[in-house]
Order: structure tokens, then sequence, then C-alpha cells
């Protein structure tokens, strides 16, 4: 093992001392100890961060590669109950944290309304370097804390690296690393520009709520979008939750008030001499602005639902749905279903169906199990 330098040993030092005697503890609502009769304040999870990070060689940061940090300034979004569908759908409350500086948005449970965004930086260190690691790279990594946490009893935060795909290429190609863990992050998701991930070891010391953050991350959170710069914080979302066939979809905060639609989808045979006959069937939702009247309609948002067993017969031409040239375009899917958007839904173009557009492109659409 590479020798530690000595502010990765004074750090062990202090920490392992930290961890023996009772830990004095201090809150002042920011991400570093305050100071008690002039002594500074750690708590034994603080503690074991340090001896975390004495492994990982810890080093000043020089002038190096940077991406610039987020300026996060989070808002409570709401939602609002709707009539379920089938006695298993409906609207549930979530949080949603959107930055549009790097181009993601995380869904939370509402549980985590009133959180708060901590912005650090990660470091990579040189590979190869026979002189001892240098700082190479580094870039923004917020995490998301939950509103009880508390330098008392200090709860799991949801840590998200945040990597240019140029940093994450050079990564790969273990040009430089991060940390001590014998394995690297993971990718959560990314977007033209930034790629997401979760640090190795985020919970190694096991936190309270670390079990929550496990449950929240195996949910697919996070969604890319297009980063514009310098935008970042909370904005209010309505969430339409599907527990019935398993998908979420995020909406605009103007579509609060929406309705959902049920409907079905016809598969005809193909290559019947006698006509095409319906040989399939399925759930076709649509979500409809509030705003659409009989008088005005407005454009809705179709969702088609197959079984994965009746979408690999229609990519095999075993029947088909309408008189498109082409079929419906898979938008997500879980281990039952694969939702998909119908071709040429929009071709009437009719009021709103721009911003119909513009959802789609956002990646609105999530499984869950």
């Amino acid at each position: 093992m590479k020798r530690m330098n000595k502010r990765a040993a004074s750090l062990l030092l202090v920490a392992v001392v930290a961890v023996s005697v009772p830990a004095v503890v201090a809150a002042n609502g920011t991400n570093h100890g305050v100071k008690v009769n002039g002594t500074a304040a750690i708590t034994r999870s603080h503690a074991a961060e340090m001896i975390f990070n004495a492994f990982q060689y810890v080093h000043l940061a020089p002038h190096h590669h940077s991406v610039p940090l987020s300026n996060d300034t989070p808002r409570n979004g709401s939602n609002q109950p709707m009539s379920p569908i089938g006695g298993q759908t409906g609207q549930v409350d979530h949080t949603v944290y959107e930055n549009t500086q790097y181009g993601f948005r995380f869904t939370l449970p509402d549980s985590w309304k009133g959180y708060t965004i901590v912005t650090d930086k990660w470091e990579g260190l040189s590979a190869g370097n026979t002189q001892g690691a240098k700082v190479v790279e580094s870039g923004a990594a917020l995490s998301i804390r939950h509103p009880k946490w508390t330098a008392e009893q200090p709860r799991q935060d949801i840590p998200i690296l945040v990597f240019t795909v140029h940093q994450w290429n050079e990564l790969q190609q273990e040009k430089f690393f991060i940390g001590a863990a014998p394995t690297g992050p993971r990718e959560l998701t990314r977007n033209q520009e930034y790629v997401f991930a979760l640090p190795a070891r985020y919970n190694f010391a096991y936190p309270d709520g670390y079990q929550e953050v496990e449950d929240i991350l195996k949910s697919n959170p996070i969604q890319s979008m297009s980063p514009v710069g310098g935008q970042t914080g909370q904005v209010n979302h309505t969430v339409y939750e599907n527990t019935q066939y398993g998908f979420r979809f995020t909406l605009p905060d103007s579509w609060r008030g929406y309705t959902i639609v049920t409907d079905k989808w016809e598969g005809l045979s193909a290559g019947s001499t006698q006509g095409a006959k319906v040989v399939e069937s399925g759930a076709e939702l649509s979500i409809r602005h509030p705003k659409w009247t009989a008088e005005q309609p407005r454009q809705d948002i179709p969702i088609l639902v197959f079984t994965i067993h009746q979408w690999n017969e229609l990519q095999q031409e075993k029947f088909f749905i309408g008189a498109a040239p082409t079929g419906p375009r898979e938008l997500t899917r879980n281990q039952k279903y694969v939702f998909a958007l119908p071709a040429r839904y929009n071709f009437a173009y009719p009021d709103g169906y721009q911003e119909v557009e513009d959802i789609l492109q956002s990646n609105p659409i999530q499984p869950i199990k």
C-alpha cells in the first residue's frame, strides 16, 4: 500500500481518538463542525467518514480541471390527489428536485419535502505516479439531505457525483481514481454533457436512513434532461404514479388537476386473406390537460401498455396497430410491461402538441416495481 501523506495520517489520528471517546456534537446547519468550549465538535459518523477519507490519501486541491459547483436553492414541491383507476392507480405526493445547471431531475418521497442540498466536490487522483498521487480532476458532489438530519442525529444523504462525459471516460480508462474503494462510482444516468454517479461505499458507516436511501435508489429516481447552466433548485411538479402497471410520469406543475382517460389499443392480424382481425389488445392511458374541453381540446399524452410478450410479437410483425408506416415507440419498461407512444399520436396538431413534445423529450416516465 502506498504511504499516506501527513494530512491523511493526521485525519486518521484525530478520527480514531474521536471514536474512542464520547463525541461532542453541535449543530449550526452547515456541513462543518462548530466549536464547543473552543474545541471542534464532530460526531462519530463524521469520525468514521474521516477514517475512510484518510485511506483515500486526502490532498489539498491545487489548480486543475474542474466542473463548477452547483448553487441550489431548494423549495418544496406539492402535488394533489386524483381518483384511482382500477383500484391501484392514481397520484401520490412526491417532491422533485430539479437541477437545470447539470441537467437532471430526482424524484423523492414526500417525506423528504424540505430537504437541503449540500454542495462539495470530488477529487480524482493521478494513477501510476511514483511520486505520490496528485489531484488531476475534480467536479461537483451534490448530496440531497433529509429534512430530519441534524448534527446530533445525522441521516444518510443521497450523494450524486457529477462528471463531464470526458472525465467519466478517463475514469473508466483508469487514468485517475477516486477514493480507496476497490470499485469506482456507479453510473445512475447521463445526458449529452454529464454523467451522474453514485460513490462507491457511500453508506459504509450505515447511518440512520441508509436502508430508505437504498430503496429510493432502487426505484430509478433520477432522470436526465438538457442542462441550461446556472439555474438550480426545486420546481413544482405533479407526479402521476400508476401502480397497476408500474410506472411514474412527471408533469409540469401547470398540469396539476389532469385527468386520466382509459381506453384500449387493438392489434390486428397480419397476413390474413380474410381481412384483419383483432388478435391482441391492451390498455391505453391518456393523461389529459386540466384545460381540455370538448370545445377546445388539447393534446393528450397517450401511453400504450403492452405485456413483454405482446411487445415482442409486435416487433416480429405478428400483428400491427393502426395504419401508420411505423409502429409505437418504446418509452420505458419494467419486468412485466412495455410503455410506448403511439405512432403519429399528434397528427392533427391540436393546441398544446408542442408542449407535449417538450415534455416527452425530458424523459418524464420511469418504471417502478
